[in-house]
C-alpha cells in the first residue's frame, strides 16, 4: 500500500497504525465521574402578569398625583381670584364711602 494522501507518511503507516499511534499521540480517556445528573432549574420571581401589574400600579399612582397636583393649582388660582375680589370690593367701599364723606363716621 503507498501513500496517496499530502501528508508525510512512511510507507508502512498502515501497517504499523497502532505502533505509531501508541508512540506519537497521547490517547485521552474521558469518563463520567458520576452516573448522576443535576438538574438546576430556575422560575422568574416576577411573572408577565406582575410586571404589568406593576406598571400599571405606578402609572396610576403617578397620574392620580398628577391629578392632584392639578385641582391643587385651581384651588389655588380659585384662592387668588377670591382674594382679589374680596380686595377690590373693599377698595370699592372705602372710594364709596370717601366720596359721601362718611370716613368721619
Amino acid at each position: 500500500m503507498s501513500n496517496s494522501t499530502r501528508l508525510a507518511l512512511p510507507n508502512d503507516f498502515a501497517a504499523k497504525y497502532d505502533a505509531y499511534m501508541n508512540s506519537n499521540y497521547l490517547r485521552v480517556t474521558i469518563t463520567c465521574g458520576s452516573r448522576y445528573v443535576t438538574i438546576n432549574r430556575q422560575e422568574a420571581k416576577l411573572t408577565i402578569v406582575d410586571t404589568f401589574a406593576a406598571i400599571g400600579g405606578q402609572t396610576g399612582l403617578w397620574i392620580g398625583l398628577s391629578v392632584l397636583s392639578f385641582i391643587e393649582f385651581c384651588e389655588l388660582i380659585y384662592w387668588m381670584a377670591m382674594k382679589r375680589i374680596f380686595l377690590w370690593r373693599s377698595l370699592r367701599q372705602v372710594k364709596t364711602n370717601s366720596e359721601i364723606g362718611l370716613e368721619n363716621y
